[in-house]
């Protein structure tokens, strides 16, 4: 999840019950946009008043991120 705020974002890792249970209740009372990006799609969900817009865009060629978390530090002193 990363929080824009005006002056800083902040970021946050859940598990998935816990990412699903905040998407529950903050989209239907807090949030006022959301965007999910994945490989084959995005969603984006966005709330204006009682109005409310999901788009959804195709998207091809899109890779997966990295799972890879370990990385070797690139360290140029002997």
């Amino acid at each position: 999840f990363t929080y824009r705020y005006k002056t800083r974002d902040i970021i946050k890792n859940f598990i998935q019950p816990e990412a699903l249970a905040l998407l529950r209740t903050r989209v239907k009372d807090e949030f006022r946009s959301a965007q999910l990006s994945t490989t084959g799609f995005d969603l984006s969900f966005e709330r204006n008043g009682d109005k409310i817009r999901l788009k959804r865009t195709e998207v091809a060629g899109r890779e997966a991120p990295s799972t890879e978390h370990n990385r070797a530090k690139n360290r140029p002193l002997a």
